[in-house]
């Protein structure tokens, strides 16, 4: 019997100025075609393979897969598991992996909505697993394709973190250092808040601002409404960090960079697979 399972979201905010959602839209679509493997971690390899338009409740989204595979470095040492011991130069010799064929390979499905500049994507489901901030870092490296800057500027790439961890670091004990890091939302999807901030960077031509905060010796940080707001806002277009201690003294280091939001939903796999669950995902049914 089939059994149900959870499959886990990441997202991803991506944003450039000037902006519109067809800018997103032909955006999205030169980045697929680039056809660009990116390295990370030394030896993993990330590729958007695919991507296709729908519709989904009348709104325009590219659905996908983004491949993930092993990258072999063939100039290092083999090792010999039957014999222990490193593999011989006539042994390597029979060695012959083509170097366009990966190892390793696993699939995520994606949806891209141009409309909010967001990425929604399968992190986690069964044992594959994508890391969102690993993917957010292939995606930095895509936009800052020659091509991809020349056609559309700046682009920032952001994880939408987990709101516990931010609820984490405002519970501290003691809060000795705030860090927060915000890049420039677009403002057509931002509070009223959110409006006097965009109108500060405006008048000040600032495209990234980040605020530091050290207690008074023997203090803890008691950051006001304002705070409270830019922190949250960094939750969707940046990153805070915090420096503090425990109850007893000791001392902790925090950071909503390492905690993206990861969100579960059960997949029935008898009546569903996970690019429906990313339709369900946007739909909110």
């Amino acid at each position: 019997m089939t059994r149900k399972r959870n499959v886990f979201l990441g997202e991803i905010n991506i944003t450039m100025h000037p902006h519109s959602a067809e800018k997103y839209a032909a955006m999205w679509e030169s980045m697929v075609r680039l056809r660009k493997p990116v390295i990370y971690r030394g030896n993993w390899g990330v590729v958007l393979q695919s991507s296709i338009k729908e519709l989904v409740d009348d709104r325009l989204v590219y659905a996908g897969v983004i491949a993930k595979f092993m990258v072999i470095d063939q100039t290092l040492d083999w090792y010999n598991v039957n014999t222990f011991e490193e593999a011989s130069a006539g042994e390597i010799q029979n060695i012959n992996v083509p170097d366009h064929l990966k190892p390793n390979l696993s699939t995520f499905r994606y949806i891209f909505l141009p409309s909010t500049h967001k990425l929604i994507f399968e992190s986690k489901s069964g044992n594959k697993i994508l890391n969102p901030n690993a993917l957010a870092k292939v995606l930095t490296v895509l936009v800052s394709s020659p091509d991809i800057d020349a056609e559309y500027g700046r682009i920032d790439v952001n994880t939408i973190k987990d709101e516990r961890a931010l609820e984490k670091i405002l519970r501290m004990p003691m809060l000795q250092k705030l860090r927060i890091k915000v890049d420039r939302p677009n403002d057509d999807d931002i509070g009223s808040f959110d409006e006097d901030f965009m109108r500060e960077l405006d008048r000040q031509n600032v495209q990234r601002v980040e605020y530091d905060y050290t207690a008074e010796r023997g203090e803890s940080i008691k950051p006001d409404e304002q705070v409270l707001k830019i922190a949250e806002l960094a939750n969707r277009y940046g990153h805070v960090d915090a420096v503090g201690k425990d109850s007893n003294g000791a001392k902790l280091v925090e950071s909503t960079k390492e905690h993206p939001k990861r969100v579960a939903y059960i997949m029935d796999p008898k009546i569903e697979d996970v690019g429906q669950v990313l339709k369900r995902s946007v739909t909110g049914r």
